[in-house]
């Protein structure tokens, strides 16, 4: 997705600071952020989403990565935003 909106949340903070660098897999540096809202940018032909469809999503807890330009989530992780609801 092409990432539109991210947040902060207080286990970023801590990775930031190192704090999570014995716990986590994939070893840093690290793109923080795991809430996320965007545009789809790219699906497979079987996706329930399609490509410009607006979504928001928590990533997987053991990458992350929502602070990026564009990030990817999981199906069943992943949700549309009414066109009515801003990112």
């Amino acid at each position: 997705m092409d990432v539109q909106a991210t947040s902060v949340n207080p286990i970023d903070y801590r990775l930031r600071n190192g704090e999570m660098k014995g716990l986590l897999p994939g070893g840093f540096p690290r793109v923080p952020g795991y809430d996320v809202a965007g545009i789809i940018a790219d699906a497979a032909a079987d996706s329930p989403f399609s490509v410009s469809e607006r979504v928001m999503a928590f990533l997987d807890s053991s990458r992350g990565g929502a602070s990026a330009d564009f990030a990817v989530s999981a199906i069943d992780a992943t949700a549309k935003i009414p066109n009515e609801m801003s990112f």
